[in-house]
């Protein structure tokens, strides 16, 4: 039993102890000031929602404001590195590199003095008042050190995919794509898109190749905000610009304009209107390199032969038509070409080669003779 270790005191040693400096309810913060040398943040809430005092209509990111709240909430150290320290200097702390501070409803503060990062990638931070130097998790370093741009949120094509019915993409040197969803007048089920543009005629998407193209489009696209004016666009290569993006849904729209390139694999974007221009990063615009042949349907026919009424193929100048006919009250079908009874399979394996028939490429121009063969499949709709 000894060899076993069984009944030996354990030489694993405890866990240090986490120290509370302090713990308050973050629902009782009404600001919070970060002051430093790089500038001052001041978050006010107005309203039951938290504003930059100097920016009050800028959209805040709740979820970034939240983790400072956290942090305030919950203040802990790892350990107390000086009880009286003789160089505050050393730890970043005289002068600090910011001051924390968190305004409650009763007008009480809480004030943290926070230093350098430490080597083990902690911070150096004191309370208001008190002469010991903590070391602090990397999390209140991170947050405490953000500017008033980590408040702001990040999207920049704020629309419910959920409720969008159309899409337009114009690029320079491209054609343009046009999507819209189906209406009832469309002949199409509800939900279809069809492409519009390029094409003459009105193309059916593919809605599995769609959706992948759809989720390319991310919302929170904003690297970094660059200019609050809109008086210098065209040195942006905004204006006009190089790529431009409509989504109109149920209530909203957007227009992303997408500019020149920045030398760190980014473009400059921003939404049409009175909006800051921002940066973008490039793994986030790759639905910019969408090939529109790419997002149609390569199945030309793919109707149930349950809701065809005829098809017409034109071999050589010669029509040869063909009908579909359902008996009365029963579903039963009747087949015929030219007037002329066909039998049920015969018919069907005719009808699944067709339904078989996939585009394989598109060309840049229209075929200069006249098509050798002709098909068109009508629908009992009475659409083609």
């Amino acid at each position: 039993i000894t060899k076993l270790g069984i009944g030996k005191k354990s030489e694993v040693p405890a866990p240090a102890e986490i120290i509370t400096l302090d713990r308050i309810d973050k629902d009782d913060i009404v600001r919070v000031e970060l002051l430093s040398d790089n500038g001052n943040v001041i978050l006010e809430k107005l309203n039951g929602k938290f504003r930059l005092r100097s920016h009050p209509l800028f959209d805040i990111d709740a979820g970034e404001v939240n983790k400072i709240l956290l942090d305030f909430s919950a203040i802990y150290a790892d350990s107390v590195v000086e009880k009286q320290p003789d160089d505050l200097a050393k730890f970043g702390l005289n002068p600090p590199a910011v001051t924390a501070t968190a305004v409650l409803t009763n007008n009480e503060t809480r004030t943290y003095k926070l230093g350098n990062k430490s080597a083990a990638g902690t911070y150096y931070l004191m309370e208001k008042d008190n002469t010991k130097v903590y070391e602090v998790p990397a999390k209140y370093g991170k947050h405490f050190n953000y500017s008033e741009d980590d408040f702001r949120d990040r999207t920049l094509l704020d629309i419910s995919f959920n409720e969008l019915k159309y899409l337009r993409l114009s690029r320079v040197g491209h054609r343009d794509i046009e999507i819209a969803k189906s209406s009832s007048g469309d002949n199409l089920s509800p939900g279809s898109w069809i492409i519009t543009e390029p094409y003459s005629v009105s193309r059916k998407a593919d809605p599995t190749v769609l959706a992948d193209f759809f989720a390319e489009i991310v919302l929170d696209m904003i690297d970094q905000f660059i200019d609050e004016s809109s008086d210098n666009l065209a040195s942006f290569g905004l204006l006009p610009a190089q790529a431009e993006l409509e989504l109109r849904g149920s209530k909203e729209s957007v227009v992303l304009l997408v500019g020149n390139p920045t030398k760190d694999k980014k473009y400059f974007g921003k939404l049409a209107g009175s909006y800051p221009v921002v940066t973008i990063d490039s793994q986030k615009l790759g639905f910019l390199n969408v090939n529109v042949y790419d997002l149609i349907e390569k199945h030309p026919f793919n109707e149930n032969i349950g809701d065809v009424a005829r098809i017409e193929i034109l071999i050589e100048s010669k029509t040869y038509k063909t009908r579909i006919e359902q008996v009365t009250d029963s579903n039963q079908l009747m087949f015929s070409v030219n007037g002329k009874a066909i039998e049920e399979t015969a018919f069907l394996e005719f009808y699944f080669k067709l339904t078989g028939i996939i585009f394989a490429a598109e060309t840049d121009s229209a075929p200069k003779n006249v098509p050798a063969v002709s098909v068109a499949v009508v629908p009992r709709d009475g659409s083609t």
